[in-house]
């Protein structure tokens, strides 16, 4: 969730494009409403953007969040932050992997596909928006933690660093 000028998470302030076919518009807004967003009709004061939906890249599984001694706190793809887990970084083959200890925060409105707001819908909390990030395009972004079950299955020390 942004903070959008907010020092706590603040429902979203969604614009949702003018290419997106009409019916799946109408259930976009009737959950964002039910979920306590707001709608707007420009882009400018948005906090999230949303695009049409793509296919999810065949190896997102799952990245590593926070780092705490030897564990890991992994947010597995496309579930809420709520199943995020923490993992032993050495039961993992993980023990190598050096993370940003603070990463640089989001800047802008947030560019998701619709897929965000029908999955907050089926879990009952709002997603991690990362998970659903296009460019201005609507091309999927692949995250650069991004680790797929061949990487947790077959850790690697290129991966790690």
């Amino acid at each position: 969730m942004s903070s959008h000028k907010c020092q706590i998470i603040c429902p979203p302030i969604v614009y949702i494009r003018s290419d997106i076919d009409k019916p799946v518009v109408h259930k976009l807004k009737d959950i964002i409403r039910r979920r306590n967003g707001q709608i707007v009709e420009t882009e400018d004061t948005a906090t999230h953007i949303i695009y049409g939906s793509v296919d999810p890249l065949k190896e997102e599984y799952g990245r590593p969040v926070i780092k705490r001694d030897k564990m890991v706190m992994m947010h597995w793809y496309y579930f809420p932050n709520s199943f995020d887990t923490w993992v032993n970084l050495e039961t993992a083959g993980l023990d190598g992997l050096s993370m940003d200890s603070n990463p640089s925060p989001h800047s802008g409105p947030w560019r998701v596909t619709y897929t965000w707001v029908f999955d907050t819908d089926q879990y009952n909390e709002w997603m991690a928006e990362e998970d659903y990030e296009v460019d201005e395009s609507g091309i999927k972004k692949v995250h650069p933690k991004l680790m797929s079950v061949e990487d947790l299955m077959n850790p690697s020390e290129d991966r790690n660093k």
